[in-house]
């Protein structure tokens, strides 16, 4: 059961046994029914933020902040991390000469779109006849 949908009863309960045992030194690690750990979402912090200044304010218990900040990459950060840039990846789809429409249809029209234009600048691809082709090799897992 996640902490956000916990009654602020409940939570406190669950915070205070917990502290029984030791101190709770990251909330993240709360340990919740079931065995379950409360996560780093929002929602779930700000439930036991709202338990935890609760109690404070009844004097129950000592709370020292620290912030913790995580960076997730978006959708386009995940899809570059796991296939290479936009750039890149028209490159290595020029294995042999391809059209626009070509490329287009192999990696979807944004990537080879932006994909052209960035590995032009970068002289990494060369229009050949009526499409387009690689400018430079693969050297030790660089681009040259």
């Amino acid at each position: 059961m996640a902490a956000s949908s916990l009654s602020l009863d409940k939570l406190q309960l669950l915070i205070l046994e917990q502290l029984d045992a030791a101190p709770i030194t990251d909330t993240r690690e709360l340990e919740l029914e079931g065995g379950a750990k409360a996560g780093g979402s929002h929602s779930e912090q700000m439930a036991i933020k709202a338990a935890l200044d609760s109690l404070v304010g009844k004097e129950m218990v000592i709370v020292t902040q620290k912030t913790i900040e995580t960076l997730v990459l978006s959708a386009e950060g995940e899809s570059m991390a796991e296939k290479g840039s936009h750039e890149f990846r028209v490159w290595q789809a020029l294995d042999v000469e391809k059209t626009a429409p070509q490329l287009q249809a192999e990696l979807g029209n944004d990537v080879a779109q932006v994909g052209q234009l960035n590995a032009f600048k970068k002289k990494w691809i060369k229009r050949q006849g009526a499409g387009f082709s690689r400018a430079v090799s693969l050297f030790d897992g660089h681009v040259q």
